[in-house]
């Protein structure tokens, strides 16, 4: 949907907030119409007595790409808008990672957020609070996650099943035939479809080179 620019005079001559008002709708659901979230938006924002523009996506939340959004967001950073509203904050992301993302970009150059039907507010004291607790219960949830790696890396190990990828698998015999027939250690990575560094791990294991070879000192290289 295009914008839409509606302007009121304020009465105490200040100038207006400048406001984006945001929806999305998903694609799955044809039925969905931007208007059911922007009315509510715009009556809002007469009320508060901004100067806005109408934003609406037909995207699905999970998707990275929402063109709107991101045309929003470029006008925040060249500090063209003072408020972001939304009437829901899974309007503007899927993950609480992506949101705490958007909310600090947000911060950063100068724009408040409004969540309408969520009554948040960064202008006021509680909505910061609020933002301030979303913060800190991310925190402790990145805490918990690293937490749980570290003991099921630990529990791995003592069980003494193998931590990080699986070694590569390739024919050890045709490794030792190739090197011995002098071709270079890339040729010998591709007829065997592995790296290089795969390569002169396992001429180490064979013997078939030191370990403290430079690769410059290997035939062919």
């Amino acid at each position: 949907m295009a914008a839409r620019l509606v302007a009121f005079l304020s009465t105490g001559g200040d100038s207006m907030k400048r406001a984006a008002l945001y929806a999305r709708v998903s694609t799955d659901d044809h039925g969905q119409n931007p208007e059911t979230q922007l009315l509510p938006l715009r009556e809002y924002a007469r009320r508060a007595g901004w100067e806005w523009a109408d934003y609406a996506d037909h995207v699905s939340g999970a998707r990275p790409r929402r063109p709107q959004l991101d045309l929003v967001l470029r006008k925040v950073r060249a500090r063209q808008l003072d408020v972001l509203a939304v009437t829901r904050l899974d309007r503007l992301a899927r993950s609480l990672h992506l949101l705490l993302e958007l909310l600090a970009e947000l911060k950063a150059y100068g724009c408040d957020l409004v969540v309408t039907e969520q009554q948040i507010d960064t202008t006021t004291p509680g909505g910061r609070l609020f933002l301030q607790m979303i913060g800190a219960f991310a925190e402790f949830e990145r805490a918990l996650a690293a937490d749980r790696t570290r003991d099921g890396m630990a529990r791995a190990r003592a069980e003494g099943k193998r931590i990080g990828r699986p070694a590569a698998q390739y024919d050890r015999k045709e490794l030792r035939a190739r090197f011995e027939r002098g071709e270079s250690l890339s040729a010998i990575g591709r007829a065997l479809g592995v790296d290089r560094t795969t390569v002169k791990k396992g001429l180490r294991d064979l013997g078939l080179i030191p370990k403290d070879l430079r690769p410059a000192a290997v035939a062919g290289e």
